[in-house]
């Protein structure tokens, strides 16, 4: 029976610890968790839009319960509300901790990289992986 993640066939998958690294042709391979894999798989290709809709319907249910749980205020647009306050959070947050980690990956900040960072590190992965892209 043949298995997919979204229009890519999956060959294979194996156990790591609490996820699965799912293998496609030509040695692809994507590590997810075990209940991302339960949702993303299925027995017929499907379109990104519809691997998005199983991977994120979830999501967005807990997130729904949990803002009906806290009563949140979604007020007049003139004022504001709490649903465009958090939205906005999350998003910040996101784009943040992004930033941060690639802080960490690069050894410097945004401000401090320049072009030749860009094309040395991309050469330095090239030699590495043996590929020339």
């Amino acid at each position: 029976m043949s298995k997919f993640y979204g229009e890519l066939r999956v060959l294979g998958e194996e156990e790591d610890g609490d996820h699965v690294i799912l293998q496609f042709k030509d040695g692809e391979t994507m590590r997810l968790t075990k209940r991302m894999r339960d949702l993303s798989v299925t027995k017929k290709s499907i379109d990104t839009t519809q691997l998005w809709d199983r991977q994120l319907t979830p999501l967005v249910t807990d997130i729904l319960t949990l803002m009906l749980e806290l009563d949140v205020q979604v007020g007049d647009q003139q004022v504001g509300n709490q649903v465009d306050y958090i939205l906005n959070l999350v998003k910040s947050s996101i784009i943040h901790n992004l930033e941060k980690a690639g802080d960490i990956i690069w050894g410097k900040p945004m401000t401090q990289r320049r072009m030749s960072d860009v094309n040395s590190t991309i050469l330095n992965h090239d030699q590495e992986s043996g590929t020339n892209n």
